[in-house]
């Protein structure tokens, strides 16, 4: 694939290009500014809750980290691959468990 459609399908899905597109194709200059405000709010809320959470489960933090250790180790792998062409990924039993096998290795 031409590297200008990859990035451009990458533009496109980025926050800051759906906004832009947003706001070049909408009429209604006030249903943006009201939804972004929205958000804003939502997003207040929704970091009560998972402070509270946290609170309770103090362990999730860690349990975050490494999902998110994980997630940047699978991505500085999967980078080479990327700059050199090659389409081959890692498969998803790497990094992935599904629920019922993260359950056996509990027990």
């Amino acid at each position: 694939m031409p590297r200008g459609v990859t990035d451009g399908r990458r533009a496109a899905t980025s926050p800051d290009g759906s906004i832009a597109a947003a706001v070049a194709l909408s009429k209604h200059m006030w249903v943006l500014i009201l939804g972004g405000l929205l958000g804003i709010l939502a997003m207040r809320f929704a970091a009560q809750g998972f402070v509270k959470l946290l609170e309770l489960f103090p362990r999730l933090e860690v349990c975050a980290f490494a999902a998110v250790g994980v997630i940047g180790l699978k991505l500085l792998l999967e980078f080479p691959m990327d700059v050199v062409g090659l389409e081959r990924r890692l498969p998803p039993e790497a990094t992935y468990a599904t629920a019922q096998e993260y359950s056996q290795q509990l027990e």
